[in-house]
């Protein structure tokens, strides 16, 4: 009997990886994104902003309510050559995924899209993007340029399979750090060697979001090394960084609640805020923005009136 139920609970694990949007993502997505859209949606200060954003009658902010993954490739300098690939899965939580196809296929219909079927499925775009409606719970969104080629998504391992990180996220990004790091230099040739330098040693990185209803918020963002001379190095390079970013009075306040460790051949920079430290912590950057732009306002500001000569 708990033979079988180890069996049978082995099934439903494996059919809850497979129903994530993450399960589709290509294995060489070099950078892969995930998102509990329906938790974006519901944070208090996502709301405030949504109050104001106006939608056709047909569709609704609820109907956006799901989980989404996407998943980039790319080949050598970005810049020139352009070798990119987008696929996206969007899962949403009510069957919505028509309305959402049916919204973009409206769109893209005024700028010379053409309809066709893909796999069986209803489809639309052109020689660079399409959209496919899988199921009325999901739809495929792809872009690609240059030597990359559409591909029909099915099950794969990617960058995100079964991290931890993603089963109590809002938001995950990982990033393959050498082939980003290759990208990167390339397109920066001035300053290739110091990118060289300064991500030599990594692995993945990978940040992670997690926003709450009552309006709190935490972060982890965690780099993955090859040995332990690596993530020493990285470790005191992250903890001077944020001892140099604490000398701004402003920056400080906030940064008092993030902490650096290390474990293994990982380091961790991470941190919580409550609701109001939340609001605290935008005030401070909307104040730090607005010195920023004080100079060049001021520059571009027209002279004040020369006062009247008394007679």
């Amino acid at each position: 009997m708990l033979k079988k139920l180890s069996v049978i609970c082995a099934v439903c694990l494996a059919l809850i990886a497979s129903a994530s949007p993450i399960a589709k993502i290509p294995a060489k997505s070099g950078v892969v994104v995930y998102a509990n859209v329906s938790e974006i949606i519901k944070y208090p200060l996502v709301q405030q902003f949504l109050g104001s954003v106006t939608l056709p009658p047909e569709i609704s902010i609820n109907d956006f309510e799901g989980k989404v993954a996407l998943g980039a490739s790319f080949t050598g300098d970005i810049k020139k050559e352009k070798n990119l690939a987008f696929n996206a899965v969007y899962q949403t939580a009510k069957p919505t995924a028509g309305k959402l196809f049916n919204l973009l296929s409206a769109e893209a219909m005024k700028s010379g899209a053409k309809k066709f079927k893909v796999a069986g499925k209803p489809a639309f775009g052109d020689d660079d993007a399409r959209a496919i409606l899988i199921s009325p719970k999901e739809v495929i969104l792809q872009a690609r340029s240059g030597k990359y080629k559409f591909v029909n998504l099915k099950k794969s391992k990617n960058l995100l399979t079964n991290r931890p990180e993603v089963k109590n996220s809002t938001l995950v990004v990982a990033i393959d750090t050498p082939a980003f790091a290759s990208m990167v230099s390339q397109k920066l040739k001035q300053n290739e060697q110091e990118v060289k330098d300064l991500l030599a040693g990594q692995k993945l990185a990978i940040g992670s979001l997690k926003l709450n209803a009552d309006g709190s918020l935490a972060f982890a963002n965690q780099t993955l090394l090859v040995d332990a001379a690596a993530t020493q190095k990285v470790l005191a390079i992250s903890k001077q960084s944020i001892e140099d970013l604490k000398k701004d009075p402003a920056a400080a306040a906030i940064l008092e609640k993030v902490s650096v460790t290390s474990k293994g051949n990982t380091v961790t920079i991470s941190g919580k805020f409550s609701a109001m430290e939340v609001q605290g912590a935008i005030a401070q950057i909307m104040m730090m923005v607005s010195k920023l732009n004080a100079p060049a306002q001021q520059a571009t500001a027209p002279a004040a009136p020369a006062a009247p000569v008394a007679k």
